[in-house]
């Protein structure tokens, strides 16, 4: 298993549209607007959760996030993938992320029920 490929260098002068891969499923994502010319870099980490699941985790921008810091996060990401736990679904349940996504679904489809009802 490849490590470490990236430096803070490398990821400081990164500017074209590309992603680098730092090993063990983290990588850098350097997007360019094509109108602005702005760089946007964020961290992503993919990982197979025990079951077959592929899953892609955002662990956010480049500008808040370091480079240790994102090799931290894919770390606990990795660790909570080999015990079979789904990294995304257990970041959103501290969120409550879910539990906001289920209510409006149950509130999408109370809304269509009563649009649909004739008289």
């Amino acid at each position: 298993m490849a490590r470490n490929g990236l430096t803070d260098r490398m990821v400081k002068q990164a500017r074209r549209a590309c992603v680098l891969i730092d090993g063990a499923g983290l990588r850098l994502r350097v997007t360019v607007n094509p109108n602005t010319n702005k760089v946007r870099k964020s961290w992503v980490m993919r990982v197979t959760v025990k079951g077959g699941a592929i899953r892609e985790i955002g662990l956010g921008s480049a500008n808040d996030i370091s480079l240790a810091e994102a090799r931290e996060r894919a770390g606990a990401a990795r660790k909570l993938a080999r015990d079979g736990v789904d990294p995304v679904a257990a970041r959103d349940a501290g969120t409550g992320t879910t539990r906001l996504r289920g209510r409006a679904r149950d509130d999408l489809s109370a809304m269509r029920r009563s649009l649909y009802r004739w008289p």
